[in-house]
């Protein structure tokens, strides 16, 4: 049987006189892992969200074509009904949580279901367990981090017990620890739970892991839709399309290999290579010099920043950027990246220690005591009557 058909299917939102989709042609069957990849703009997005039977009964738009999911209309068929065999996990874990507790957010649609107490308890353990969260039932949404947000967004998808598990760039925004926690939920999911799985993602690296096949879209249209080996060796198109090759797949062909021979995984890429090593050499270029250190760009020091629910986002951090300079700024999700560049271009000043440009460095005194101690202040710019409101 069939997890899902789609023909001759195209999506045109209101505001735009452009189709999103054009006369997309495909199928999945059921047990299997599709990975769906493509520039920005392709219609990823859409797609999934015409499948899961959403976006034609919640967004203004103009649909034509046909979409089936385990034989029934997904157009046209209620939502409520479409989701008891469908669920999606999309990219931003935080816009997923309704609830202020791990335990109730995986609770949350089996309780729309009109479940028994004791079914759903059962799910929801079942489910924790099984993504590795077991444990973090009365845990709040801030208090897990990217990977953790992710797993339990997996679990309240898996504790409907679904029969299609939609993931659309359920890893593109967290740090390497985070994906590598979803990416052992995959794991499991391929290899001991029944479900089909559609997955969408640019990091082409992992998606082949774990997937049948590999379906291209580009400009709203199928360019390319087979197993992940024939469609990652027409390396020349997927270059022009903008889609990330695999690395050893991309390293195995710079060295010379045949299409036939390009290996996707590193264990393959390691027998694939040992012919050609002689062939490995420095790639030509410019080697570039010390930036001069006569003119000083920006400068922290002991510089600490705590944001006003008392969140430490950097602390006692002393950096220098130089002209000419070029540098990368690298860490986990919540290690104060963004904070920092805030801080650099001025939309943000120091709790304490002082920043500097160059031609003025200014020294800030904490605040963090007055946020510790619960006062509250007028808003800014707001007329009094609005500011004793707000409080």
């Amino acid at each position: 049987m069939r997890a899902v058909s789609v023909e001759d299917l195209w999506w045109r939102y209101h505001a735009s006189s452009e189709w999103t989709l054009k006369g997309v042609d495909l199928e999945v069957e059921k047990g299997e892992f599709v990975g769906i990849v493509g520039p920005s703009g392709a219609g990823k997005t859409t797609l999934c969200l015409l499948v899961a039977g959403v976006l034609s009964k919640s967004v203004k738009g103009v649909c034509k074509g046909k979409v089936e999911l385990f034989g029934k209309d997904a157009l046209r068929t209620s939502v409520k009904q479409l989701s008891e065999e469908v669920a999606i996990v999309l990219q931003d874990a935080d816009t997923q949580f309704v609830t202020m507790r791990v335990l109730d957010e995986v609770a949350f649609p089996l309780e729309n279901f009109g479940l028994s107490r004791e079914e759903i308890l059962e799910r929801v353990s079942e489910a924790l367990e099984f993504v590795g969260m077991s444990g973090y039932e009365w845990k709040h949404p801030h208090e897990l981090s990217g990977g953790q947000k992710q797993r339990v967004a997996i679990a309240a998808a898996l504790a409907k017990r679904p029969k299609l598990l939609i993931l659309d760039e359920a890893t593109s925004d967290l740090d390497p620890l985070g994906k590598r926690e979803v990416l052992s939920v995959l794991r499991k999911l391929r290899e001991g739970y029944d479900v089909t799985a559609v997955i969408v993602d640019h990091n082409t690296d992992d998606l082949v892991e774990f997937v049948d096949r590999v379906i291209v879209l580009e400009g709203g249209r199928v360019v390319a839709d087979g197993d992940p080996r024939a469609v990652f060796s027409r390396i020349e198109q997927l270059r022009t399309i903008g889609i990330r090759i695999p690395q050893p797949t991309e390293l195995a062909f710079r060295l010379g290999a045949a299409n036939s021979e390009l290996p996707l995984t590193v264990e393959e890429a390691v027998k694939a290579l040992t012919p050609l090593k002689d062939r490995l050499r420095l790639l030509d270029g410019e080697v570039l010099e010390n930036p001069s250190r006569s003119e000083r760009l920006v400068s922290f020091t002991d510089v600490t920043y705590v944001y006003e629910d008392g969140t430490v986002a950097l602390n006692g951090l002393s950096l220098n950027v130089w002209k000419g300079e070029f540098l990368a700024i690298i860490g986990p999700n919540g290690s104060g990246k963004t904070t920092m560049a805030k801080l650099m271009v001025s939309l943000l000043k120091p709790t304490s220690g002082s920043r500097g440009n160059g031609r003025r460095h200014q020294s800030f005194v904490s605040n963090y005591a007055v946020f510790q101690s619960g006062l509250r202040f007028p808003k800014p710019g707001l007329p009094a009557r609005l500011r004793y409101r707000l409080r």
